[in-house]
């Protein structure tokens, strides 16, 4: 699991659009689709429902936003 992939899903997670998570992480919209694209594969579940009006995540994606943000604080503590 990537780090920054993670970084990308909970950005996403926060602004509900890839497009704006795209403008905050200073990356292209592909690049945060890319990154949830890997996620997703990697996990075998949706994270988001993509719709015009953003994105909106699932069930599952409020599990894995819980254990990323962990994941992202322990790899804080390090440095």
């Amino acid at each position: 699991m990537n780090l920054s992939h993670l970084k990308q899903f909970l950005t996403v997670v926060e602004f509900g659009s890839f497009s704006e998570a795209a403008l905050e992480q200073n990356v292209s919209q592909a690049a945060i689709s890319y990154a949830i694209a890997e996620l997703e594969k990697e996990l075998g579940a949706r994270l988001f429902d993509r719709g015009r009006f953003g994105a909106r995540v699932t069930e599952i994606g409020e599990k894995v936003a819980l254990h990323a943000m962990v994941i992202l604080k322990s790899e804080d503590a390090i440095f």
